[in-house]
């Protein structure tokens, strides 16, 4: 996976892409109402691709091991939370 900054699409089945809607969701700043970020705003049909996506690959996941499972989910929260502390350091190894 690529990494992204810009965070202004969704992540679904590999791909980063603008959502489908005709709708922008704009970010203000509140002192002066200028706008600081706008994205394209999510609807039923990426709801719809991310679902299917999702479907297809819990028929891989559902029989990986389960420790390998909870590996990827603690590398996971370990890159979320960074390394801080003593427990987040274990769990990533």
């Amino acid at each position: 996976m690529e990494k992204y900054t810009a965070l202004n699409r969704q992540f679904i089945n590999g791909v980063w892409k603008d959502g489908l809607e005709d709708v922008k969701i704009y970010n203000l700043n509140p002192f002066n109402e200028e706008v600081i970020h706008s994205l394209t705003s999510a609807g039923k049909g990426d709801v719809d691709l991310a679902f299917s996506a999702a479907k297809t690959a819990f028929s891989s996941w559902g029989v990986t091991n389960p420790l390998l499972r909870r590996n990827l989910f603690a590398k996971g929260c370990c890159y979320i939370n960074g390394t801080k502390g003593r427990v987040h350091r274990l769990a990533c190894y």
